[in-house]
């Protein structure tokens, strides 16, 4: 489950997504308006769900740094955006970036409901719906103070900005999202949950589902690696309970992580390195120096990596992400060489030109074949600054080669790219503006480079 806030039902959901909004316990109309939204950018791993609220199907993950379009206003905590081609939601609480209304075109007809203060303002104690978050300001981007767990009140000071709230709280003014919000208590059974949440996890693994903590178990399927569950505290077994869509499920507690509501955590000092080694095979990162630990990632062959002269049976010990990690020590050389497979001329090339092959090989393992140092009557390839990455079955592959040379575009500053050649196109960073242009014709697919991307670094 995200660490957001809980939204409300799903129908009150499906109101505020068919532009309305909820005010004190009541849904009234809103105006609609065109929206004028930008980027967003995940502060942590946060799952992506298929609809406004915790209870719905988590469909994937937005990564830490990772990036989305919002595509609509935020919705009881939740930002749409698009992913992987279609409307999803995530907390807004995890991202940054997000706008919390829309620009309207041209000025409402009908003043908002909470422009103003109104018959309906909130006054007095107030109920939380739904467990929810306490800022120090009227908007998203202000700091988390607390959190008014679900059924609690609070004390409206009549003061409404926008959709949030002035209350009282811990003795303070704060300030809650109106959506969570209703004057009288919650008595009905059916808002009350039969669970409480001790606390949060991340998975590091695709991790199953189970229906119970013993053997006599059915399995749903599995979360994906980041999933953020929330926990009840209960463990059997080595495994924990977490709270599934609504449901209590069982998951291994290997493979679980603990997450901070408040703050990030502060990561622990980075152990003394000693020199650099190279991956000679593609060689896993592990967390601790055993077989059966957790492999975090996979390393291409040619990675550099620091090592910090420890090492504990077969495996050495390396800084990997800011974090002491380890590998298999026999996979690690003091050269650095890149040819594989097909691959030719790889191992003298330039530092930026090998850089070109371990990006390549980190982001599009499809590739088998590059070509680096070779004679032609042009510098690029002898003097080692020349990259040819070669798609395979290329006559139905031209969809693959655009990807990695836009990539390589994306990526020219950092990777020290002076410029590419794919499909009979040039571009050349000198000349960023003009984007691709068009060449001659060449005579053949290998010299106008329809069956490979070409790289050339300063």
């Amino acid at each position: 489950m995200n660490l957001g806030l809980r939204t409300l039902r799903t129908g009150v959901a499906a109101l505020a997504l068919s532009g309305t909004v909820l005010v004190t316990g009541q849904v009234v109309l809103a105006p609609m308006a065109s929206a004028a939204y930008g980027t967003v950018r995940a502060s942590t791993a946060v799952n992506v769900r298929a609809s406004a609220t915790t209870s719905s199907a988590i469909v994937g993950v937005l990564y830490q740094g990772g990036t989305a379009q919002q595509v609509g206003e935020v919705t009881q905590g939740f930002v749409p955006i698009t992913f992987q081609g279609s409307i999803r939601y995530v907390s807004a609480d995890y991202l940054t970036g997000a706008a919390s209304t829309s620009v309207s075109s041209s000025p409402p007809s009908t003043p908002s409901p909470t422009a103003t203060p109104s018959p309906s303002t909130p006054k007095g104690t107030v109920y939380a719906l739904e467990s929810v978050h306490v800022r120090i300001g009227p908007s998203l981007a202000d700091r988390v103070v607390g959190v008014l767990i679900k059924g609690r009140s609070a004390t409206a000071t009549g003061v409404v900005t926008g959709s949030w709230t002035q209350v009282t709280f811990d003795g303070a003014t704060r300030w809650i999202s109106s959506g969570y919000l209703g004057m009288g208590a919650p008595t009905a059974p059916s808002v009350q949950r039969a669970y409480t949440v001790a606390g949060h996890a991340r998975t590091t693994t695709p991790l199953m589902i189970r229906t119970a903590a013993g053997s006599s178990f059915v399995s749903l399927g599995d979360l994906v690696t980041g999933t953020i569950v929330d926990l009840t505290g209960k463990k059997a077994a080595g495994v924990s309970q977490i709270v599934y869509q609504g449901v209590l499920r069982w998951v291994n507690s290997t493979f679980l992580v603990p997450v901070s509501t408040t703050a990030q955590p502060t990561a622990p000092p980075q152990p003394t390195t000693v020199g650099t080694r190279y991956a000679t095979v593609a060689l896993d990162i592990r967390a601790t120096p055993a077989y059966t630990t957790t492999v975090i990632t996979e390393l291409p062959t040619g990675t550099a990596v620091k090592i910090t002269g420890t090492v504990s049976g077969d495996y050495a010990q390396v800084v990997w992400d800011g974090a002491a990690r380890w590998v298999t020590a026999k996979y690690l050389s003091t050269t650095q060489t890149l040819n594989t497979g097909g691959s030719v001329g790889l191992d003298n090339l330039t530092g930026n030109g090998k850089a070109i092959v371990t990006t390549v090989r980190a982001h599009f393992p499809q590739i088998t074949t590059m070509y680096g140092v070779r004679p032609d009557p042009l510098p690029d390839h002898p003097s080692g600054h020349a990259v040819d990455i070669m798609l395979p079955n290329y006559q139905s592959n031209e969809t693959l080669g655009w990807t990695i040379a836009n990539y390589m575009r994306a990526h020219a500053a950092e990777l020290h790219i002076s410029y590419l050649i794919f499909h009979q196109h040039i571009w050349n960073i000198a000349r960023e503006s003009e984007g691709w242009r068009l060449m001659a014709d060449r005579g053949s697919d290998t010299a106008n480079h329809m069956n490979h991307v070409h790289v050339t670094v300063f």
